[in-house]
């Protein structure tokens, strides 16, 4: 039985497609060891939806739909992804490691 741990990121994802694709390449620039990807939409935009949905399914990585409808603010949205990521996700995940990112960091 192996003691290696894996790496799970989870990039959440609301507006730009653009910087996903970057952070993608950068990823595989830089990260030499393989990590499990996951795509945290929390877009509003059904366009967006798609797009990041079909980013997803081209690179075979994670796709997680998410979506807060909070109406106070973008900050209490992406507040609510990173809970819902935290409660869902990662501390079920006993084994391996993980990291949340938003999709400008690169």
């Amino acid at each position: 039985m192996s003691n290696v741990k894996s790496l799970n990121i989870y990039t959440i994802v609301n507006s730009r497609l653009d910087l996903l694709e970057l952070q993608l390449f950068s990823f595989a620039s830089f990260i030499k060891t393989p990590v499990n990807i996951n795509i945290v939409d929390n877009s509003t935009d059904n366009d967006l939806r798609e797009q990041f949905k079909k980013v997803a399914k081209s690179n075979n990585l994670n796709y997680i739909s998410f979506g807060s409808s909070n109406p106070t603010g973008a900050g209490y949205r992406h507040a609510d992804c990173l809970n819902y990521v935290w409660q869902n996700h990662i501390t079920k995940d006993k084994i391996n490691y993980s990291m949340i990112c938003d999709s400008d960091i690169f």
